[in-house]
């Protein structure tokens, strides 16, 4: 008899009842296997997500669906659950009903007592293809931090936690735990000069102005010092337009060599990250989808791609960056073969590339190439490739995957770094001829006045070679100083404060017993705030000091003449035809100081017996072969007061290098005695007062000069010797060699524009600017001043307005000297220039003058400085605060060489910030010459026969001379030197001695000397012309005084030298 509990009947049949309900409702798959392995009961989700019919799943042993490769694994679990063990987790591959294999996750709980097992499974193939597809973007972005040499950062705005690689920090000097990851850390290293800017560019890629953020700035390296980097990025925006984060890189070309360890730590953390990452589907994702856009986002701009190359199919997988790249399409890119790939790599290198790929083995699968490709437009890119071949059992290459990276740019720069390092060793070549070579004494001393650096011109001052100076101290080599120069430059290494203009006094080995004076200024050479050493610039003034007393004794003589003395000048331009008198000269020719002068009331106011006399002297005068000296002594009468005087004059004619007279100046003296004599000794006795003024103020302007020179030609030494230090190093990146190598080139430029300045000025002070004249058209000078200043004017947006009238005429002149003036005034109107200003440049004629005027918008010239505008070494604002820089020669050479051409330069400006205009006028070559005088009948000149004996070290000038005469038929005998001359005229008898006046050994002047002093049978009558580039009345007083008849400046017109000698060997 069986009993049944009448409660647990219910309750059972409850319970298998919500049993049944939870099995065919749940979403994960459940099945039921006996121990015979069969299925014995399964779920509609495990039906459904297999595709088999429950007919088929029940006839096959469950291990008929298990994929053949997880056979193994799965019988040893099952033999696990058949001795009772549970399994908590296995994983193996269900085939379905269309033939594909999922991966399936169990959990399975053995029922021995029942006879089956309870199993639960989930499908978990999603998540394997997106492990699979993790790991494969994690190792495109292995290859893409080992193919970049840049920092990686990943900014989370919302947050301003930032993520910094350690490539990042190693950049910057940082080890990995010295940065933390907050955008603080990067906002602090920020240049201060930069940061505005720097803000300004992520603001606008914020507000999507911009695709990418670039901006190339400072950042500070732990040591203190700033490294220039490229920074690149892109923003993520949220639906509503919000700014999530932003991911990057930065730049450091002088680190490449870093970017192995740099990219081996990026890999480090983020395998780390990868290990990190739970198994859950939604956090999968999330990783996926981050390492997607870090990786496409470093792809694009380190501009790289991935690849993959079948060869069975010869088709070709890049990722997206590879079109923009390759210049393709994205349908051309997408359906690129490896055939049409190898097409376009550059002719010259396909047979290297293929061979490296032929060469790849199993057990040599990877390759690093470097080639070029030809895109569709033309444009040849460099690519650096590294790439692994895949190979099947057999050996055969299956697959090739690989990163490629253009690397055009980088090539660009290393071939100009290679030719910058060519420039840069020329350059220094170049400083070290300037140091050496300079006219004034320049050194370095160490903090204990040792001798670093010396050039030629200081060592001959002390009287050592500058071998000798090396090492040396200055109490060990000058102790008759040393006591001085330890009180002057001792104090400058604690306060590091420049001493300029000494006069320091003292004997040297070079001239015993000789006390010497020099003008010094010793300049700090500092390391941060610390000195150490001084730049030391000697100019000895020895005989200046000599001179200077004799000036003073002379000015002494001149105060006491002038006291005695009744004198009046004259000045008459013979270009415009302007006469000035002053007013003592007036007073003579019984004129009141209001009456204007002119030439016509000279010859009205001479006394009638003088006027045919002082008539012919004047054309004589006017006339170059004469010399230009005037002197006589003549009668007047007075115009207005009808008082006869008797005057004394003295004056000298100026002409231009072709002969023609430009200016007659000179000196009356009242040799009468009357009355005006003190008046007139009182107004001598002013102007010597005022001549005084003058030379104390241009003592003054000599010393502001020596101060403005000092500084104008150390600054640029500074940098040029600091980076020619600094790329000694062999650890010099190539961003530092690009910066060092631009300063010292800039540098170097701008000290060879100044010594230009100093050569032409020094040629102006001694009689030596060279002019070729020829007919020219202004318009050409103009327009290749303009060429060369249109980049300074387009940096600071100024705009040139050229105006060029057509139709004026030619100008006799240089060329080449004009485009210097012309030049010189437009680049002065752009320096002084406003940004945006305006600069007008305009032709035009003037009765019988070309006029050019050159205006500008700028910032104008006070009324107080324009009278000096053109004077030597006048700067309006010479103070050691001045904005401009420079030494204030510009415009005084410029007005030399345009009164050198028989014109005239002023200059205009309404005043301070409004601008100014300079306006140059030339003579215009006339259609028909015509003179004052009536031209004089020209000796014929015959030299057939006539031996003639030239001499000068120049070859160039001795062949043309030889030339010139050869062709009037004389017989010449060219010699480079005075001693060959002097042995020619001992052993021959010659008709003319031409000579030049600068020569080695023996000058012109000491060879006349030596020829005036011959017995008379050697020539020592000969008639002889000096021939030189010495001009001014000084030098040929000098020339005339030494024993030459003759004196022609450099450089001739033939006819000019045949009317020189006429004027000698003619009777």
């Amino acid at each position: 008899m069986t009993f049944e509990d009448p409660v647990a009947a219910p309750v059972n049949k409850l319970v298998l009842s919500e049993e049944a309900f939870f099995f065919e409702r749940s979403l994960d798959m459940l099945t039921v296997i006996g121990l015979d392995s069969h299925f014995k009961r399964f779920n509609p989700v495990f039906i459904k997500t297999l595709g088999h019919s429950p007919a088929e799943l029940l006839a096959h042993p469950f291990i008929d669906f298990v994929h053949p490769d997880d056979h193994t694994a799965t019988l040893a679990e099952m033999e696990k659950l058949k001795a009772g063990a549970p399994t908590l987790y296995f994983e193996n591959r269900y085939r379905t009903q269309d033939g594909r294999y999922l991966w399936l996750a169990w959990t399975a709980s053995p029922q021995l007592d029942q006879g089956v097992i309870y199993c639960v499974a989930r499908d978990v193939t999603g998540q394997k293809q997106m492990e699979s597809a993790l790991r494969a973007s994690e190792e495109r972005w292995q290859l893409a931090l080992r193919g970049s040499n840049d920092g990686i950062w990943d900014w989370n705005v919302q947050t301003n936690e930032t993520f910094f690689s350690a490539r990042w920090k190693t950049m910057l000097g940082f080890e990995e735990e010295e940065i933390s990851n907050h955008l603080d850390e990067w906002k602090k290293r920020v240049h201060p000069e930069d940061i505005a800017q720097v803000i300004q560019v992520i603001q606008e890629h914020f507000e999507q102005k911009t695709p990418f953020y670039i901006s190339e700035h400072r950042l500070q390296c732990k040591d203190g010092s700033y490294k220039w980097v490229l920074d690149r990025g892109q923003a993520i925006w949220n639906e509503a337009g919000e700014v999530l984060r932003m991911v990057g890189s930065h730049t450091d070309i002088t680190e490449r060599r870093q970017l192995e360890a740099a990219l081996q730590l990026a890999n480090q953390e983020l395998e780390q990250r990868v290990a990190e990452r739970t198994a859950q589907l939604e956090q999968v994702n999330a990783a996926l989808r981050e390492s997607e856009e870090r990786n496409q986002l470093a792809m694009e701009v380190a501009r790289m791609f991935t690849f993959e190359w079948e060869p069975n199919t010869d088709a070709v997988k890049r990722s997206p960056q590879s079109a923009a790249i390759l210049g393709l399409s994205a349908i051309s890119a997408e359906h690129d073969t490896g055939t049409g790939y190898f097409q376009r790599v550059h002719p010259d290198d396909r047979d290297r590339f293929l061979a490296e790929l032929h060469a790849l083995t199993p057990e040599n699968s990877t390759y690093k190439i470097t080639y070029r490709v030809v895109r569709p437009d033309g444009q040849i890119l460099t690519l650096e490739e590294s790439g692994r071949a895949l190979f099947k059992g057999s050996g055969q290459l299956t697959r090739l995957i690989g990163i490629t990276a253009d690397v055009t740019q980088r090539k660009l720069l290393e071939a100009e770094l290679e030719a910058s390092r060519a420039t840069l060793h020329r350059q220094l070549a170049e400083i070290e001829t300037i140091y050496q070579s300079a006219p004034i004494g320049l050194n370095v001393l160490d903090p204990d006045l040792r001798f670093v650096r010396i050039n030629q011109k200081l060592a001959e001052i002390n009287g050592f070679s500058v071998e000798e100076h090396i090492g040396r101290t200055v109490r060990e080599l000058l102790p008759d100083i040393a006591d001085t120069a330890d009180k002057l430059l001792r104090p400058i290494f604690v306060t590091g404060e420049a001493l300029l203009n000494v006069e320091i006094r003292g004997e040297t080995p070079a001239q015993p017993g000789v006390e010497r004076i020099w003008l010094e200024s010793f300049l700090p050479l500092k390391e941060g705030n610390r000195v150490i050493g001084i730049n030391t610039v000697c100019e000895e003034i020895t005989d200046r000091k000599k001179i200077e007393e004799a000036l003073r004794e002379s000015e002494d003589r001149l105060r006491m003449a002038i006291a005695s003395a009744e004198l009046g000048t004259w000045d008459w331009n013979l270009v415009t035809g302007e006469l000035k008198w002053d007013i003592a000269c007036k007073a003579m020719f019984g004129l009141s100081s209001d009456v204007e002068a002119s030439m016509e009331v000279f010859f009205r106011s001479l006394h009638p017996d003088e006027r045919d006399r002082l008539q012919e002297m004047i054309q004589v005068v006017l006339d170059s072969s004469s010399g230009g000296s005037f002197d006589t002594e003549y009668r007047t009468i007075g115009i207005e007061d009808r008082v006869e005087r008797w005057l004394k004059a003295k004056g000298q004619a100026y002409y231009d290098a072709g002969g023609k007279p430009l200016r007659f100046s000179g000196m009356v003296l009242n040799i009468t005695e009357q009355k005006q004599a003190e008046a007139q000794k009182e107004k001598l006795f002013q102007q010597e007062q005022t001549a005084r003024e003058a030379a104390e103020r241009a003592n003054r302007t000599k010393d502001q000069f020596l101060a403005i020179l000092s500084h104008e030609l150390r600054t640029p030494l500074n940098p040029i010797l600091g980076w020619a230090s600094i790329l000694q190093s062999p650890n010099v990146s190539a961003e530092k060699l690009q910066i060092g190598l631009t300063t010292i080139e800039r540098n170097a430029k701008q000290q060879v524009q100044l010594i230009e300045d100093l050569l032409d000025i020094s040629r102006i002070i001694r009689g030596q600017l060279s002019l070729s004249f020829a007919a020219i058209d202004l318009s050409e000078p103009i327009m290749a001043a303009l060429e060369t200043v249109n980049l300074a004017a387009q940096a600071k947006e100024i705009h040139i307005e050229v105006l060029l009238d057509s139709s004026v005429g030619q100008v006799r002149g240089d060329a080449g000297r004009l485009q210097q003036v012309i030049w010189n005034l437009v680049s002065n109107a752009i320096k002084f220039n406003f940004p945006g200003g305006r600069v007008t440049v305009q032709l035009t004629q003037i009765d019988r003058y070309a006029q050019i005027q050159v205006s500008d918008t700028g910032k104008g010239i006070e009324s107080e400085f324009l009278p000096h505008v053109f004077e030597l070494f006048q700067q309006q604002d010479s103070s050691t605060t001045r904005f401009y820089g420079g030494l204030g020669l510009g415009l005084a050479i410029a007005r030399q060489i345009v009164e050198a051409h028989g014109g005239t330069i002023t200059a205009a400006s309404p005043g301070e910030g409004k601008g100014a205009t300079f306006t140059l006028q030339l003579p215009l070559i006339p259609t028909t010459h015509s003179n004052n005088f009536d031209a004089f009948n020209q000796p014929t000149l015959n030299l057939e026969n006539r031996r003639v004996i030239m001499v000068d070290d120049e070859p160039d000038s001795l062949e043309l001379v030889k030339v010139i005469l050869e062709e009037e038929g004389a017989t010449v005998y060219s010699v480079s030197s005075a001693t060959a001359a002097l042995r020619l005229l001992t052993q021959s008898q010659f008709d003319l001695l031409i000579s030049d006046i600068g020569m080695p050994e023996m000058d012109g002047y000491t060879l006349i000397r030596q020829v005036r002093g011959l017995p008379p049978q050697f020539n020592r009558d000969i008639p002889a012309i000096a021939l030189t580039a010495y001009a001014g009345d000084t030098n040929r007083r000098k020339i005339l005084i030494a024993g030459f008849q003759s004196h022609l400046e450099k450089p001739i017109e033939p006819q000019n030298l045949l009317d020189a000698i006429a004027s000698v060997i003619i009777p």
